[in-house]
């Protein structure tokens, strides 16, 4: 994605770069967070996990992951070999949420349609990445949003890079919208086959931007490649791509 574009940071005066899309800056000299468009101000917590683990922690995390649980070849960790690890800053919006859908459908699976309906409801700090061609997945529920710290630039380890926001705190609340509405109808559809009306009511806290660490690790088994994310806080595995199991039999 090329630079399109070039502002001087309102704290420090320090060049800032932007590329197409982008919202919101993070200051790499200062830490100073705001939206590409200076006339608009950022008036929202900006806070960030903090980072905890280095390079080989992480490579060690990955190799007890290649070694433990099912659908794995049994040679995955004696045979793969990390190829790249990329340590980013990765932009996030936490969206507390209450969400209410109300249902009614029918039960079709027993034969004679049954009418029912129901509720599902939950209260959640749903994630929504703010940078598009990240590939995390679309719903994160377990991250330790408790241990967030206000972003400090100076403490960051040397040479990470804070990822700029493509997307703003309204369309994130409208993305978060979508995805628990979905996430409502799938739990809602454990006793409904087909629904006759359905609708989601939402009450929504005040959004943070969050920075989270994340180590983008690509590794190669049998000349193919393949990649895991590992969140730089605790060490959660958010993405684990795997070899066709097969594979690793011979």
């Amino acid at each position: 994605m090329g630079i399109v574009g070039e502002i001087r940071c309102p704290h420090c005066t320090a060049p800032i770069a932007y590329a197409p899309g982008e919202v919101l800056f993070t200051c790499r000299y200062c830490g100073y967070t705001g939206y590409i468009d200076l006339s608009v101000q950022f008036r929202l917590a900006h806070s960030i996990l903090p980072p905890r683990l280095g390079s080989q922690e992480i490579a060690n995390i990955v190799t007890r992951w290649m070694e433990t649980g099912f659908a794995k070849p049994r040679d995955l960790a004696k045979k793969a070999t990390l190829k790249e690890q990329r340590y980013l800053l990765v932009p996030f919006w936490l969206i507390p949420v209450k969400a209410t859908t109300t249902y009614k459908g029918l039960l079709l699976r027993l034969g004679k349609p049954i009418e029912k309906s129901g509720k599902v409801e939950g209260t959640y700090d749903w994630f929504i990445v703010a940078r598009s061609g990240v590939n995390v997945p679309a719903r994160i529920f377990d991250l330790p949003v408790s241990e967030r710290a206000p972003f400090n630039f100076s403490s960051l380890p040397a040479g990470v890079e804070a990822l700029n926001a493509e997307l703003d705190a309204e369309g994130a609340k409208e993305r978060a919208k979508q995805q628990i509405e979905l996430f409502h109808i799938e739990k809602a559809k454990e006793n409904v086959d087909r629904f006759i009306e359905q609708k989601t009511d939402f009450e929504f806290g005040e959004p943070t931007y969050v920075h989270v660490p994340l180590w983008f690790i690509r590794y190669e088994y049998h000349k193919a490649s393949y990649e895991v994310i590992v969140e730089g806080h605790a060490g959660k595995i958010l993405l684990g791509e795997l070899p066709p199991l097969e594979i690793g039999i011979f």
